[in-house]
């Protein structure tokens, strides 16, 4: 084999081990499908008789067949192709010969592959001629290429791609076969598109009977049944006697043999013929259905015919009466229709009747129609709604007396609030909110009109109705007299200005004090007030103190602080001997100045000097004096005098020791005065000795030692000090 057609066994076996785990993969699935279509074929009895109910045929084998032969077409198939199982709902073909279903897709890939074989054959042998054609997989019957299936049909041919349906049998269309029936009888097939190729015999052609049912007779069917001349003895209408004709088509005749009935009612009996009924002129007087009229029925059975007058009642519409046979309990409702149009009458829609009330009109989609009911020509356009038209928006536009137009929206139709005169006596009386459609007039003018404010700061727009200078809330800002100040009066008119500049006489006086710069060292204000140019002189005295700080000096400011420092040392000299004291405490020589004294060493006045203990005393002069060294030395004598103090000062010291000593005695017998020593007590109940509590004397003992001793010390001391 070529490699290019062909392949190798490796190959070959490779694929057919796939394929076999490819099968054994899909056992269990086949297995569980093959469980439920026995469940399906239990239920194919049933449809098999459904099929064929309407279907009648004297001879009963060949209905059997018939359903054997469904039966079979309609049990789970496997395709003999691929051997799987045909699902109900896949595309089949049916074999014109043994009807076999195959799967669509397999049959025109075994079609065309068996083309191609022969095509391919042909090639490899030039002189073989063969003549292209297929074969059916199961009876190989002979089919030309272009009989290869391309659509899936149902089994009837007539329908193309049937849908699955549950209740019809698979690859069914649902309608009848309608095929001719063989042997050709002009009569079609009347059972439902079934499988198995060819429908059942004509059952007209089968066995039949004489209309009596007493001969029977085989016949094409396209010949009549023939009577049989015998008597017919079938049952007549009355159903107790029987017919005395021959046997004949059609039906049989009314009984006209004699007999006696009663009539339906009961009341009266006449003899009569069997097939005639009796009826007497007795009206019943039984009430009909509705419970309101008497029947009046002649020789009436009991079973009164319902009440066929009309009911009249009003609908719940109020607009309708009950056309209605009358009946008892409430009518039905209103069946007719009433339309409701939008307010321009172009838009309807259809509601029950008696609802239109509460209906609101359909939104229209249309502009509005209506009138305007104001001063302009036309509305703004809107769509048509119910009630009256919305309030007009557009702009006044009337002509105002200060030659502007007015420009807020219109104002002819307004919802004004009234108030009502008068108190309600209760809240019955309470009617809520009155309103009112006035027609206002133009409100003032609000144009923006230039104006200058009354001090020509500025030019701002202001409404055409407030149109006339006014203050701009600024300072007045004019230069007054002193010039160095403004008017600080609010936005006016100026009087009399003499320029743009310069204030007016109406502007506000300037009340400021001098703000010029004072001399240094003034610190007096200028009494002329704000003014031009330089300050005058300062005419305040000063009162100073001289130098040496005893005399008072008058001096004027201006003189005082327009001087040097030279003239002012000497305005400030007393021309007195200066009061301060030199190094030495003698009054300085020098008059009246400024800072350091004379030298001690120019002082002559005469000083008394005495030796440590103050015994001796002598003069000198002061500039002579050295005050490191004390030139007058103490002498014998005021050694004595000194031994003589300090042994009057031991014997002192000697005398506080004892009254030390006395005080220490006294606190100790107060001591014990107070203490009164420990007492003890027997307590006779229980047999035991207890010890009294301590006193404050005993907690607190230390500190009132200690007081009594520091008491006695300071009357010690004081008693010394006072000797």
């Amino acid at each position: 084999m070529s490699s290019k057609t062909g392949r190798s066994f490796a190959e070959a076996s490779k694929q057919i081990q796939e394929n076999l785990n490819r099968h054994l993969s899909k056992y269990e699935s086949l297995v569980q499908s093959d469980v439920s279509d026995e469940d399906e074929d239990e239920g194919s009895d049933e449809l098999v008789d459904k099929v064929l109910a309407n279907y009648s045929c004297s001879d009963p084998s060949v209905l059997n067949s018939t359903k054997e032969l469904l039966k079979s077409a309609l049990f789970s198939s496997s395709c003999l192709i691929c051997i799987e199982s045909i699902k109900k709902n896949e595309s089949i073909w049916n074999c014109g010969t043994c009807y076999v279903s195959l799967h669509l897709s397999c049959t025109q890939k075994w079609s065309k592959d068996s083309i191609f074989l022969q095509k391919q054959h042909m090639e490899e042998d030039p002189t073989c001629r063969i003549e292209l054609n297929w074969s059916c997989p199961n009876c190989r019957t002979v089919y030309q290429p272009s009989q290869v299936p391309s659509r899936y049909y149902c089994y009837c041919n007539k329908e193309q791609d049937p849908k699955f349906d549950p209740w019809l049998t698979p690859h069914s269309c649902g309608e009848k076969c309608g095929k001719g029936l063989q042997p050709e009888c002009k009569h079609k097939c009347i059972l439902l598109c079934h499988p198995g190729g060819e429908c059942p015999p004509c059952p007209l052609s089968l066995v039949r009977h004489c209309p009596c049912g007493k001969s029977d007779y085989r016949l094409p069917c396209t010949q009549a049944t023939p009577t049989c001349g015998d008597t017919c003895g079938k049952i007549l209408a009355c159903g107790t006697h029987y017919c005395a004709e021959r046997c004949h088509r059609g039906n049989c005749p009314s009984c006209l043999q004699m007999i006696t009935k009663s009539c339906k009612c009961g009341a009266k009996s006449k003899e009569v013929q069997c097939a005639r009924q009796f009826t007497c002129d007795v009206k019943c007087k039984r009430i009909r259905d509705c419970g309101k009229h008497p029947c009046n029925k002649k020789c009436c059975d009991g079973d009164c015919a319902p009440c066929e007058q009309m009911c009249g009642k009003t609908l719940n519409c109020k607009n309708h009466k009950c056309l209605s046979r009358c009946h008892q309990g409430p009518c039905y409702p209103c069946t007719q229709r009433t339309q409701v149009v939008c307010n321009c009458g172009e838009t309807k829609i259809t509601v029950p009747c008696g609802k239109e009330k509460n209906t609101k009109p359909p939104r229209c989609k249309k502009v509005c129609t209506m009138d305007t009911n104001c001063h302009h020509k036309e509305r703004i356009k809107h769509l048509c709604h119910p009630g009256d038209c919305p309030l007009c928006k557009q702009v006044c536009n009337r002509s105002l007396d200060c030659s502007h137009f007015c420009t807020v929206p219109c104002h002819d139709n307004v919802q004004v609030h009234v108030e009502q005169k008068g108190r309600p006596a209760g809240p019955w009386e309470d009617t809520g909110p009155v309103y009112q459609t006035k027609k206002l007039p133009c409100p003032p003018c609000t144009a923006p009109v230039p104006i200058a404010c009354l001090g020509n700061h500025e030019i701002a727009n202001w409404p055409c109705h407030e149109a006339k200078p006014s203050s701009c809330g600024r300072k007045c800002g004019r230069q007054l007299p002193c010039t160095n100040h403004t008017c600080q009066r609010e936005c006016h008119r100026v009087r009399h200005a003499p320029d743009d500049i310069s204030s007016g006489i109406n502007c506000k006086k300037c009340d400021s004090a001098c703000g010029i710069d004072r001399p240094a060292g003034c610190s007096h204000p200028c009494n002329q007030g704000c003014h031009p140019g330089p300050c005058n002189p300062c005419p305040v005295n000063l009162k100073l103190k001289c130098h040496c700080g005893i005399g008072n000096l008058f001096i004027k400011c201006s003189e005082f602080c327009g001087c040097g420092e030279k003239d002012k040392h000497d305005l400030l000299c007393c021309k007195d001997q200066c009061p301060k004291l030199m190094e030495c405490g003698h009054r300085c020589l020098n008059l009246c100045h400024s800072g350091v004294c004379s030298s001690q060493s120019l002082c002559k006045k005469r000083v008394k000097l005495s030796c440590p203990c103050k015994r001796r005393k002598e003069d000198f002069r002061c500039f002579t004096v050295n005050s490191a060294e004390n030139p007058v030395q103490c002498d014998d004598e005021c050694e004595e005098i000194k031994k003589k103090e300090m042994e009057k000062k031991n014997k002192s010291g000697k005398d506080m020791v004892q009254e030390d000593l006395h005080a220490k005695r006294e606190a100790e017998i107060f001591e014990k005065q107070l203490e009164g020593g420990k007492r003890k007590r027997r307590n006779r109940r229980r047999g035991e000795t207890e010890e009294e509590e301590e006193s404050f004397y005993e907690k607190n003992k230390i500190y009132v030692i200690s007081f009594v001793i520091l008491v006695s010390v300071f009357v010690g001391y004081s008693a010394t000090a006072y000797i």
